[in-house]
């Protein structure tokens, strides 16, 4: 019985996966490795790819620097390097007493239409 179940919900895995896979985005996949592959040959780097890929920012939440100083200092490095690429936000020090706080620096970041990827640390 639980090999059945095992091969059933390997089975209905690899189905949810196939049909999640649609044309249009292996088109879009092909023609990103095609560009990469044209910015390898051209001499450029990945950065300079990402930078004319479009205008798009990317949100990292950490926690405060009394919670973890590491996560903090990486999301400012980060934002040195790439710029204003980067959004970066921390959450209250009680998130789990504060979920409304919590919640408003994660709809606030959302808002901006640029930003594309809001990470959490």
């Amino acid at each position: 019985m639980k090999k059945f179940l095992s091969i059933a919900l390997i089975a209905a895995m690899a189905l949810t996966m196939l049909t999640a896979c649609d044309s249009a985005s292996s088109a879009e996949t092909e023609a990103a490795a095609t560009e990469a592959a044209a910015a390898a040959d051209s001499g450029e780097t990945a950065e300079t790819a990402a930078e004319a890929g479009g205008d798009y920012k990317i949100g990292i939440i950490t926690g405060t620097v009394s919670q973890g100083e590491e996560e903090y200092q990486m999301a400012t490095q980060l934002k040195e390097k790439y710029g204003d690429m980067i959004v970066t936000a921390t959450y209250p020090d009680n998130f789990s007493t504060e979920t409304e706080q919590t919640i408003n620096v994660a709809t606030s970041m959302a808002a901006d239409p640029d930003v594309k990827v809001i990470v959490w640390v």
